[in-house]
């Protein structure tokens, strides 16, 4: 039944992951500059000859544009590599539950992942959100991967006790963790538009 439950929750992360994936790369688009360069079009003399204000205007929309695409550039990067992480931590799992792992070895893994999610962890604290929606789209992801590591302490716990309470724990914060990363691509959607 743990074991049924776990790899629903799991199907669910990669669901969803996928969904998030296929809208941020089809979200994150090229700017115009950008467009206008890839495609050769070159700017007319009405362009070049846009007043003084206007042209601060259209540098400051820009600036402000290039400054949300490299937020969502590296937001989406660092849900990535924490769907990467999650999936390779999974599989290490799927070999306990084997038993090509012991549950000495299990927890030795465990404590290398649990490094590895605490450095993706402060890579999503150093990034700067341009806004109060993306601002909540990144505490929430960043109470997805809290969540996630914590489960995995509690899995180790387990491993090391055979209490089923904490594999009960374990289960419990790795669903909390689904459900902050939902609401984490659910207000990264509603800050996008």
């Amino acid at each position: 039944m743990v074991v049924k439950h776990l790899i629903i929750v799991l199907v669910e992360l990669v669901l969803l992951s996928a969904a998030f994936y296929i809208f941020i790369t089809s979200h994150l688009q090229p700017s115009n500059a950008t467009k206008d360069t890839i495609s050769g079009d070159t700017l007319n003399s009405t362009t070049i000859t846009t007043s003084a204000n206007t042209t601060d205007n259209t540098r400051q929309d820009s600036t402000i544009g290039d400054v949300v695409h490299i937020f969502e550039e590296s937001y989406a990067k660092l849900v990535n590599d924490t769907r990467s992480l999650s999936l390779s931590y999974q599989n290490e799992i799927g070999k306990w539950q084997l038993n090509q792992t012991d549950n000495g070895s299990m927890i030795s893994i465990t404590n290398d992942y649990l490094v590895k999610f605490q450095e993706i962890s402060m890579e999503f604290q150093e990034l700067k959100p341009p806004s109060e929606g993306y601002k909540r789209a990144l505490d929430l992801f960043a109470k997805s991967i809290q969540s996630e590591m914590a489960s995995h302490i509690h899995f180790r716990n387990f491993l090391a006790t055979s209490n089923l309470k904490e594999d009960e724990r374990s289960i419990q914060l790795l669903s909390d963790a689904y459900k902050y990363e939902k609401e984490s691509f659910d207000a990264f959607k509603a800050a996008a538009n």
